[in-house]
């Protein structure tokens, strides 16, 4: 028999699936000049059974708060330039690397003041773990940037719980996304096949990391990220579409197969 509060949600998700489908899968949709393929008709899938998640953490869990190219522009170097990558390289323990990660440090602390959930995070959160689906949390944040994270998470839940993420990873992981390696390892720790895997972001470092690793990918539209659209298993413009999306291949609620 399905709870008062199981039925809810079976509701909502149910007038969410069938929105999106009213759509329809074939619609084309445009973003400034480009038109992009909408979700269920991005690159094929995996077709096995999902039993985890993974989500980055700013701009996909979260508004989008760090400002990375004023960063870049701080440190002095192009756009598109990987700015972990750009730390890693100068002097182990010099000035200016010191330097570069309390620039770093500083636009962190800025962006934990201004983080906000986005829309439908915590009740897709908690709907997911209802069927039994693992959950991971991916990025190259840092660790006060996950804790405001957890706890504006805790704070709309109600609960003292410590964290719905059974696996945590952050830039302090090397490599770092894009590599597949920090989803290899989550998904190692969950003794999960990257194929029983998804990983959920909105940048390019996200579809990579995924894609590489074998896992489906799902990436939120943003005005950004337009060029890797067509490339992903699927696309969302909101936390309440993902569950939808991947209805099929989600076990049932209660169930965890």
């Amino acid at each position: 028999m399905v709870s008062q509060s199981g039925s809810k949600w079976l509701r909502f998700y149910a007038s969410v699936a069938s929105s999106f489908l009213q759509r329809g899968v074939k619609r084309h949709r445009t973003l400034g000049s480009s038109s992009v393929r909408f979700a269920s008709t991005m690159a094929e899938a995996p077709s096995r059974p999902i039993r985890g998640v993974v989500f980055d953490m700013d701009g996909t869990l979260t508004r989008p708060t760090m400002d990375w190219n004023q960063v870049r522009r701080k440190l002095g170097i192009a756009d598109g330039c990987d700015i972990l990558l750009f730390i890693q390289s100068l002097p182990s323990g010099s000035d200016k690397q010191s330097a570069a990660l309390r620039t770093i440090r500083e636009e962190e602390e800025r962006a934990v003041q201004e983080l906000v959930l986005r829309d439908h995070c915590v009740e897709m959160l908690a709907e997911l773990e209802k069927r039994g689906v693992c959950l991971g949390l991916l990025t190259r944040n840092c660790d006060n940037g996950v804790a405001a994270l957890e706890k504006d998470i805790r704070k709309q839940q109600h609960t003292r719980r410590t964290s719905f993420f059974s696996q945590i990873v952050t830039r302090s992981f090397r490599p770092t996304k894009p590599s597949p390696e920090p989803l290899l390892h989550i998904c190692k720790h969950w003794s999960l096949e990257p194929s029983q895997v998804v990983m959920v972001g909105d940048s390019r470092d996200d579809f990579e990391c995924g894609r590489e690793a074998g896992a489906t990918t799902v990436i939120i539209r943003t005005a950004y990220n337009s060029t890797i659209l067509e490339s992903a298993n699927h696309v969302i413009d909101g936390l309440d579409e993902l569950i939808p999306v991947l209805e099929r291949r989600l076990p049932a609620e209660g169930t965890g197969v």
